[in-house]
């Protein structure tokens, strides 16, 4: 007598699998490491596009800022007698830089300068009300005043048209940072104008003749960040020491 059959029903129900708590807490892991790793991604494609854009933005302003500041700068010594003292000066540890000219063909002679600020509260550059509480750290040009000299430079106004006008803004300092706050070390250092400084650096000709008939060696002047050059300008109207 052959043995009976389980009905269909209890065949089918035999072979029916579940999942075991053990598969769903592998597949809980799973998920959580996948999300975890995604959020790092986020977060760090996050800094790097902060970091790009405010990096891009302080390039930007430094670049016109010194284009602005070498055409000014080239005022310097014009119509004033080569070798005559207090054509030029740097002042306050290299932060500040007044240069004389003539304004000719008006009368008189007038000052004007270029101001780093590396203070966020400073008081160096008169402020208008407004922005007394901003962050004061830039590059300023400060406009043209009367003076009889460079070594003693004019005082400029908080308001009206002896305002300094910031050329670069607080933007200039700018450091990209990991996320433990470490600053790269791939663009600090003159692309910042952290500890920056003018000083004279030796002496220059201007290229193609255009110098002919003025000084045969002028002098030139850099702003430097750490002995790397960030700036540079070769002042025709003024005669290279030595």
């Amino acid at each position: 007598m052959s043995a009976r059959r389980p009905p269909r029903r209890v065949r089918h129900a035999r072979r029916q699998r579940g999942q075991s708590l053990i598969g769903v807490m592998v597949g809980l892991l799973i998920s959580l490491l996948t999300i975890a790793a995604m959020v790092a991604i986020y977060a760090l494609m996050i800094d790097v596009s902060g970091n790009t854009a405010r990096s891009a933005q302080r390039d930007g302003q430094l670049a016109s800022a010194l284009l602005t500041a070498q055409i000014e700068m080239q005022r310097a010594g014009f119509g004033v007698p080569p070798g005559e003292a207090g054509a030029f000066a740097i002042l306050d540890d290299g932060r500040l830089v007044v240069w004389r000219y003539s304004l000719y063909p008006d009368a008189g002679e007038a000052c004007a300068g270029l101001r780093i600020v590396d203070d966020a509260a400073s008081t160096a550059v008169p402020a208008a009300p407004a922005d007394a509480d901003a962050d004061r750290r830039g590059l300023y040009w400060l406009p043209a005043q009367p003076c009889t000299s460079a070594d003693a430079p004019p005082a400029w106004s908080a308001t009206g048209a002896a305002a300094p006008r910031r050329l670069l803004s607080a933007t200039g300092f700018f450091v990209p940072q990991d996320r433990q706050g470490h600053a790269l070390a791939d663009e600090a250092g003159v692309r910042s104008l952290q500890n920056a400084r003018f000083q004279r650096d030796g002496e220059c000709s201007l290229p193609y003749a255009q110098q002919a008939g003025l000084l045969d060696v002028s002098q030139r002047v850099s702003l430097k960040v750490a002995g790397e050059v960030v700036f540079s300008a070769c002042l025709s109207n003024l005669k290279a020491a030595g």
